[in-house]
């Protein structure tokens, strides 16, 4: 994983990231702005992930994303 490469490529990351988290607003996709950090605390926070299970959700994400544009995904 290369949280840099996340951050290098957020402006291209950033609708991928909107559709496969679903439960993120507009304005905390906005809020990311190429932060790994920042996208983990707003799993926690929309999904009621634990820190761990948050990681996981975005290395999961990111995965996806380096074999191509994720899906749609929702996770209610």
């Amino acid at each position: 994983m290369n949280y840099d490469e996340f951050k290098t490529n957020w402006s291209q990351l950033k609708d991928s990231v909107h559709r496969y988290f679903s439960r993120l607003t507009d304005d905390d996709v906005a809020s990311i702005n190429g932060s790994h950090e920042k996208l983990v605390q707003l799993l926690q926070k929309r999904y009621g992930y634990s820190t761990e299970r948050a990681q996981d959700e975005f290395d999961g994400f990111f995965a996806e994303v380096n074999k191509g544009v994720p899906a749609a995904r929702n996770l209610y």
